[in-house]
């Protein structure tokens, strides 16, 4: 899925590039529409993957980065990616989400 560098941000190497892209979890509380735990982070991660992959590989063209390259990727990237995929509405996305949140004391 991803590693976590940190509690604040997920990481993840897109394909086809060796450096990692990072994406903060202030990003996820937009797309989320809330307060998202880092589980909720990692699962809208895991069920969109496609997208933040085209959102890093869209930003690395467009920043003409090198194959190593750290870089970042924000709510706007992730929705552009997002735009001609099927997001749903804001509820479908806390139910992902949400999924397992029963668990969580």
């Amino acid at each position: 899925m991803s590693d976590i560098d940190q509690r604040d941000f997920l990481t993840f190497t897109p394909p086809g590039h060796r450096g990692a892209c990072v994406v903060h979890r202030r990003a996820f509380r937009v797309l989320l529409r809330g307060c998202a735990s880092l589980e909720d982070c990692e699962r809208f991660l895991a069920h969109h993957r496609g997208a933040f992959d085209r959102a890093a590989l869209d930003k690395k063209t467009r920043a003409r980065l090198g194959p190593d390259a750290r870089f970042h990727i924000n709510s706007r990237d992730i929705r552009r990616a997002l735009s001609g995929l099927e997001l749903g509405s804001a509820e479908s996305a806390q139910e992902i989400a949400g999924q397992g949140s029963e668990e969580r004391p």
